[in-house]
């Protein structure tokens, strides 16, 4: 006669199913799971998360319906935006899956005019900022006014 209850669910280790396939659809913005175990889904569902300092203050949160935390990772599509692919990789290998990645279409966007019309040079730290999002491929440069 077995004493386990029927209806638990059983403990899964990485070792269960330790490879993990990521493909970001071609035109989407979003990354997606595409074999994702429930225990992989409730790992990045808890780690791609922030706490909203201003928990405390809404109704839902003193009600107890609420924890506090905006989680970002969808469990019902096991997806999350394509800014937190890396993170969500570096946390799955370090959980001991092995992570294969695949970003299906051309994302280099479109060509751009590189002629340059300014008639000034740009500071040093413009510079940086233009060669960091060119080697990135992407980037938002964001200074101040009164900046440059």
């Amino acid at each position: 006669m077995s004493t386990q209850d029927p209806n638990a669910v059983a403990a899964e280790t990485p070792g269960d199913t330790n490879s993990i396939e990521i493909t970001v659809p071609e035109g989407y913005t979003w990354f997606f799971i595409q074999n994702a175990s429930t225990v992989v889904d409730k790992l990045l569902k808890d780690e791609l998360a922030w706490r909203d300092p201003n928990a405390q203050y809404t109704d839902r949160y003193k009600r107890g319906s609420w924890d506090g935390f905006h989680r970002i990772y969808n469990t019902e599509h096991s997806g999350a935006p394509i800014g937190l692919l890396d993170r969500a990789i570096q946390l799955l290998e370090s959980e001991g899956y092995t992570v294969s990645t695949t970003i299906e279409g051309d994302r280099s966007g479109d060509s751009i005019s590189t002629e340059w019309n300014f008639p000034h040079s740009l500071r040093n730290y413009q510079e940086e900022a233009v060669e960091a999002s060119l080697e990135e491929k992407m980037g938002v440069i964001s200074i101040p006014t009164g900046g440059g």
